[in-house]
């Protein structure tokens, strides 16, 4: 049998052989700035949920999301023991 030891990238899930390789791959991500608060916007003025969501990120670029559905969580179905 043969043992085969694969590194992942935690931000992206590529794999690969070398540890090296998958340092350098995982550093050349560009992070959000972590002592910098995220912008939301709320454009509609009934949504309970951002439209855009703002990031300064490490190399001062602004990243912005945009919202294109809200998918509400799935509703669990009651247990028995609940129900009584």
């Amino acid at each position: 049998m043969l043992e085969k030891k694969v590194y992942i990238c935690e931000l992206c899930g590529l794999e690969f052989d070398a540890r090296q390789e998958c340092y350098d791959h995982e550093n050349s991500h560009i992070k959000p700035d972590r002592y910098e608060r995220p912008v939301t916007i709320y454009n509609a003025g009934f949504s309970k949920y951002p439209d855009e969501i703002r990031f300064l990120m490490e190399d001062e670029t602004t990243v912005t999301y945009r919202q294109s559905a809200i998918e509400p969580p799935e509703q669990k179905e009651a247990s028995p023991e609940e129900g009584e």
